[in-house]
């Protein structure tokens, strides 16, 4: 079956459903590889799926090359400096050169690996089930090792000197210069949320509640149950601007001050599925649900102005890049962009 991604222009002109495909194409790779994992850098839109990763001109659909790695990518890409990091199920991390197409370096390190790797100053953080592992991020070399046991794939955020993580019911925080353990929360929390960091505060879902904890030592300032009736399955992402803090809960889509965790206004959106993360762009909100329904929103009341309509399930969470937001669909082997707010 081949692989096709589409990328459609949305426009933004006032209308309650929209599926605009203006700008459209398609780009076949060939073979049997869903790539996922998109990541976009200037004009070049970055995927990986499989052993695969690939480059497309994010302007024509153009396929520029592709390289076949050792083992099956499963987490996104980072990024940097015309490199691209990347780990595999087989125990290899990546430095990609973007210009010459080859590996700068690569290297095994004995276990499996599911994660997304860090920058920090010049290290490069790769975690396994039962370490943490800095490298030089230029040619390699370990440069610090900690053990530290994980359920395998938490997610990092990494903010300043501090390098936190949700897994295994509570919130880490080691060095990243040295991998030396900084503090830990336990909470009542269920499998992993995905932190936000910002202003030296850290914020996450878990089930029905939200947390706000001190990034410095990690004390709760304050916690607020979003639904009593929550899945404790699905914990999303809160967004932040200024003192506005955005989550999701089920259905509904839930603004605070970010400081004090009062409750600025809910909103439902009473859709057959539960939300995605919301992302704030240009001022307004804009989350999808695990379906095929983007909603925009305003920042200030949460009122539904636009409603989009994708062909296929949304797989992956919203990006934004250059004042754009991206979304990623899945349809067998069938993938598709969608440009929904252009500034």
């Amino acid at each position: 079956m081949k692989l096709k991604f589409l990328i459609l222009a949305l426009c933004m002109f006032p209308a309650k459903l929209l599926m605009a495909q203006q700008n459209s194409w398609t780009c076949s790779l060939g073979g049997n590889t869903a790539l996922m994992y998109p990541v976009i850098d200037g004009n070049v839109l970055y995927a990986a799926g499989e052993n695969v990763f690939a480059a497309i001109d994010i302007k024509n659909g153009k396929p520029l090359w592709t390289f076949k790695a050792e083992g099956i990518i499963a987490m996104p890409p980072l990024i940097a400096n015309k490199t691209a990091f990347f780990t595999t199920k087989a125990g290899n991390v990546y430095a990609l050169d973007l210009n010459l197409k080859k590996p700068k370096w690569t290297l095994n390190v004995g276990d499996k690996l599911i994660c997304t790797p860090l920058i920090y100053k010049d290290l490069l953080i790769v975690y396994t089930k039962n370490f943490f592992i800095a490298l030089d991020k230029e040619v390699g070399l370990d440069m610090w090792k900690t053990e530290l046991k994980t359920s395998g794939s938490p997610l990092l955020k990494l903010s300043g000197d501090v390098l936190c993580f949700s897994d295994n019911m509570k919130i880490t925080a080691i060095s990243p210069a040295n991998g030396k353990l900084l503090w830990t929360n336990s909470l009542p929390v269920f499998g992993q949320s995905d932190l936000l960091i910002n202003n030296e505060k850290i914020y996450f879902t878990n089930a029905d509640k939200l947390y706000c904890l001190n990034l410095a030592d990690g004390r709760e300032i304050w916690k607020k149950v979003m639904n009593s009736n929550a899945s404790p399955l699905i914990n999303t992402v809160p967004c932040i601007a200024d003192n506005l803090l955005v989550v999701t809960c089920n259905q509904e889509v839930i603004a605070y001050t970010a400081d004090k965790g009062q409750e600025l206004w809910r909103v439902s959106l009473k859709t057959p599925a539960s939300l995605h993360s919301p992302v704030i762009c240009n001022n307004k909100i804009y989350v999808a649900e695990y379906g095929t329904k983007l909603f925009c929103l305003r920042i200030d009341k949460g009122k539904v102005e636009q409603i989009f309509e994708a062909p296929a399930k949304m797989e992956s969470e919203l990006l934004i890049e250059n004042n754009r937001v991206y979304f990623f669909t899945s349809d067998g082997f069938a993938g598709s962009f969608y440009l929904v707010s252009e500034k």
